[in-house]
């Protein structure tokens, strides 16, 4: 007759056996039930702190979509082309972007009604509002004064995307081929003002000390939502735009937003909130 401790033992062993081949099941199941493993995408980005941030040598890229990216490799699997994610200037970025050569765009995208019939929307990364940058010397400070005036933008922007028809009717645009441009050429008087997003402002302003830059106001009801742009009517990007919700759900996304932006606390207001809800609305439930 077998000992009690050696049944004892032959019983710890089996058990052992049975719960390490259930987590090491379940751990193999996770990785190969990824929706998208071993799928090559194509993601381009434009450098636009702090939503892309290059370091030195435009290597070692950070910020809020860069790891919101990396976030959504990490769940759904998929590798990128070339093992790299493609730097663009903005204007490049969005032509590429809307023949759809593109999987994922990022760099502070506004997540616009005349997009949303080019792209799929991630939900929102959070929400900003544009405002007016101009030098610390400067006499503008209301959205009248723009009359007139020259407006730095980047190639491919016209004045109807960034101002009230009343107002881009008369100002001059000047063209540049980065974003830093812009900020660089009201800083050094070659035009008089700059339409940004508030918190791409925000960071500028903060980072390039002896700019000798401000923010004279907002515009009003300029409110967007910032997020991903992803392949129109495509089956990845299905899987992006569940995987970037459940990120929204579990509080990933706030996560990432405030280690770049600590005091992040925008509400939208009632117009652009009604148009988020009917934005969800018309997207297939997740």
């Amino acid at each position: 007759m077998k000992s009690l401790s050696f049944i004892a033992a032959q019983l710890v062993f089996v058990f052992f056996v049975i719960i390490g081949s259930k987590a090491f099941a379940g751990n193999y199941q996770v990785v190969k039930n990824l929706p998208l493993d071993g799928v090559e995408l194509e993601v381009g980005v434009a450098i636009t702190p702090p939503f892309v941030i290059a370091g030195e040598g435009f290597n070692n890229l950070s910020g809020i979509d860069i790891d919101l990216i990396y976030e959504l490799q990490k769940r759904t699997g998929f590798t990128f082309t070339e093992d790299r994610i493609h730097l663009m200037n903005f204007g490049e970025l969005l032509d590429v972007s809307s023949s759809g050569n593109l999987d994922i765009t990022g760099g502070a995208i506004t997540l616009s009604e005349d997009r949303e019939h080019l792209y799929e929307f991630s939900d929102d990364s959070c929400v900003s509002d544009s405002v007016v940058v101009v030098h610390n010397s400067s006499k503008i400070d209301e959205l009248k004064d723009l009359r007139g005036k020259t407006v730095a933008a980047e190639v491919g922007t016209v004045s109807e995307d960034i101002l009230p028809q009343s107002i881009a009717s008369t100002v001059k645009m000047k063209h540049s081929a980065t974003n830093f441009m812009q900020f660089y050429d009201v800083s050094r008087g070659h035009a008089d003002a700059i339409v940004v997003d508030h918190a791409v402002a925000v960071d500028y302003i903060k980072t390039w000390q002896d700019s000798n830059l401000k923010i004279a106001f907002a515009l009003p009801q300029s409110e967007n939502g910032m997020g991903l742009l992803f392949k129109k009517d495509d089956a990845v990007s299905k899987h992006l735009t569940e995987a970037f919700h459940e990120m929204k759900m579990d509080g990933t996304v706030d996560a990432i937003v405030h280690k770049y932006i600590p005091h992040y606390k925008k509400q939208p207001s009632a117009k652009y909130a009604s148009y988020r809800a009917q934005h969800q609305n018309n997207k297939s439930s997740i």
